[in-house]
């Protein structure tokens, strides 16, 4: 007899007393389970092997049983997807934002520029500084209104910049909004510097002329400024030109708003 087996005689077999079979072990096969049992009437044992049962009902104390187990798979891919839902969500809410959100270097349209003109108690212009960050609009090289000027070499760079709030705002609606600045960096121009052999590159700051749009100041709205430039320094302030010195010629030959802007290719239309 096998160990496990419970010990019950013949008679009791035959006379149906006996249980016709026994379970002596079950276990994991590689189908799933086995049950090991010993069969009375045979009085052999045999093996069966079975798939993956579906867990015993729920017991107090005991294990889930498996409405709670399917609820748990449902949760978890549930929770996936809000998660999956939530990060989609929070991608395209960034963009946007992003997309409505205006950059700082277009603004919307009617906001004046950031950076505007200071002038001191006698009404000059205090010199601009820091407009290297501004938008360049253009350079001209040795140019000149005067047919006396000399025309044996390129002359000087004149490199032109303003506020990027009215650069927008230019392409936008055509006119230059109130405050508005533009900037002639004049630099000496220099040959055969460096490895360079043909050409000219730009050598020391020359000069710097500002025109300035404000109609609080200058009754004709436009004014135009030059800061002297002696030793190596710039003059901290500068008082307006006359109207006949610049605004006249400004206003009788500039393509637009009393600006040269077909001197410039980032203010011409195209």
């Amino acid at each position: 007899m096998i160990e496990g087996m419970p010990r019950y005689g013949i008679s009791a077999v035959g006379a149906g007393l006996a249980p016709p079979s026994y379970v002596l072990s079950t276990g994991m096969c590689p189908m799933g389970y086995f049950t090991r049992a010993w069969n009375n009437k045979a009085g052999a044992s045999s093996l069966k092997c079975s798939p993956p049962r579906r867990p015993r009902p729920y017991k107090r104390g005991g294990d889930m049983n498996w409405l709670e187990i399917r609820s748990n798979r449902f949760f978890k891919s549930y929770r996936r997807v809000l998660l999956f839902a939530a990060a989609v969500f929070a991608t395209l809410s960034g963009i946007f934002v992003r997309t409505l959100t205006p950059s700082p270097l277009v603004p919307p349209i009617g906001t004046g520029p950031a950076i505007v003109p200071q002038y001191d108690k006698e009404g000059a212009l205090i010199r601009p500084k820091d407009f290297y960050t501004w938008v360049f609009v253009g350079s001209s090289i040795g140019l000149s209104y005067s047919k006396n000027s000399d025309p044996s070499g390129p002359g000087m760079f004149h490199n032109v910049y303003t506020q990027p709030e009215a650069y927008c705002e230019f392409l936008k609606t055509g006119k230059f909004p109130e405050k508005t600045m533009f900037i002639i960096d004049m630099r000496d121009s220099q040959k055969e510097v460096s490895i360079a052999k043909h050409g000219f590159t730009e050598g020391e700051r020359m000069g710097m002329d500002v025109s300035v749009k404000d109609h609080q100041h200058f009754a004709e709205g436009w004014a135009y400024f030059n800061f002297d430039f002696n030793d190596g320094k710039f003059a901290e302030k500068a008082k307006a030109f006359p109207k006949d010195a610049c605004f006249s010629c400004h206003s009788a030959h500039a393509a637009s708003d009393n600006v040269f802007t077909q001197y410039y290719p980032a203010l011409r239309k195209p």
